[in-house]
């Protein structure tokens, strides 16, 4: 088997989950979450002025909205829920991906080892979000460590929802 066949069978791979209805993603939810990120990671990137200095390079955030919607619906059939996981659960997954797929591509080289992890800022201030914290709300810390671990550590949303709890004071 060549690679291109083993390459094309990697991205056409028919997930069994989504055979189940209530599991299958939908399409116009996924756009418009796409277009909302979108526009959030632009005025993220706008408080910095980084505009003109960025691309987001939307297949990527197209790819990261749909893992992170199969994510949490494997967790739902897994675990025979009707609901999706908690806000902790959403935030760890949200952070995995987006700091897995990266999606946000610096332009300019006088920007790049100021904002090389803008990936990572901007997946830990939607995180916040998700939790309905403000970074103020945490230690510098705190922040700087999440920041840290999602740069530099091979992580897994497990992991990643312990740490969120250690924001909340271990509980979630």
């Amino acid at each position: 088997m060549d690679s291109l066949t083993t390459l094309d069978h990697l991205f056409t791979f028919k997930d069994p989950l989504l055979q189940i209805p209530k599991y299958r993603l939908n399409v116009k939810t996924i756009n418009n979450e796409v277009a909302n990120l979108e526009l959030e990671v632009r005025e993220f990137c706008s408080q910095d002025d980084l505009q003109g200095t960025l691309t987001i390079n939307k297949a990527r955030l197209r790819s990261l909205v749909v893992s992170y919607r199969h994510d949490l619906n494997r967790h739902r059939a897994f675990h025979l829920e009707d609901s999706y996981p908690d806000e902790y659960k959403q935030a760890a997954y949200f952070a995995y991906w987006f700091s897995k797929v990266k999606p946000i591509n610096l332009l300019n080289a006088n920007y790049f080892f100021k904002y090389l992890a803008i990936n990572e800022l901007f997946a830990v201030h939607v995180t916040l979000r998700m939790l309905n914290l403000q970074p103020k709300q945490i230690s510098n810390e705190q922040y700087r460590n999440f920041v840290r671990q999602l740069y530099y550590r091979n992580t897994d949303p497990k992991q990643l929802y312990y740490a969120l709890e250690l924001f909340n004071g271990g509980q979630p």
